[in-house]
């Protein structure tokens, strides 16, 4: 299955919804055929995973443009789109008009946070919640840091494995059922 997975940030941003999309990517792209579209200037690289920039440094209108054009150049069975109203306008306009299956991932509090303060954005967010086959709001916990000189924190490297393990079960069911 061709999913993308329409992002905000991606590293070397180091927020914890850019790392989210890098692990899901690094861990989805054995099963399916993975496309990361992100605002970015030098995106880490995943061997087996196609990445498209959008530079951030644009003026706003400008890339929000550009993003919606490149939505329309790539092919996708599923957009799996992570909030933020860089990413929810262009996503929503997008799927307005090609009616590509819609997973819409609240993984980002902060973005959330601000899409309440504006009743624009917040009518953005609902009208994607309402047009989202699924809405995904809870995503696994940043990986445990492994510190010099600290013991090795194998506990919490063991329940973030099954966090992950967990997600990836929940959302591959989700995909089998968008497709049918």
């Amino acid at each position: 299955m061709k999913i993308l997975l329409a992002t905000p940030l991606y590293p070397p941003e180091i927020a914890p919804v850019a790392q989210y999309v890098k692990e899901l990517a690094r861990r989805l792209k054995d099963i399916h055929e993975i496309t990361i579209l992100a605002y970015a200037y030098i995106p880490e690289q995943i061997p087996g995973v196609h990445i498209v920039t959008i530079q951030k440094d644009a003026f706003l209108p400008l890339r929000i443009i550009k993003y919606l054009t490149s939505l329309f150049s790539l092919e996708a069975d599923i957009i799996y789109a992570l909030n933020g109203a860089s990413i929810e306008l262009p996503v929503g306009i997008f799927t307005y008009f090609r009616h590509t299956n819609l997973i819409y991932c609240i993984g980002d509090q902060n973005a959330l946070n601000h899409g309440k303060k504006s009743v624009l954005f917040r009518t953005i967010q609902r009208l994607l919640q309402k047009k989202a086959y699924a809405v995904i709001e809870t995503i696994p916990s940043d990986r445990p840091e492994i510190l010099p000189l600290e013991p090795r924190p194998d506990g919490a490297l063991a329940t973030w494995e099954q966090e992950w393990k967990k997600h990836i079960e929940e959302l591959n069911s989700i995909f089998t059922h968008v497709k049918h």
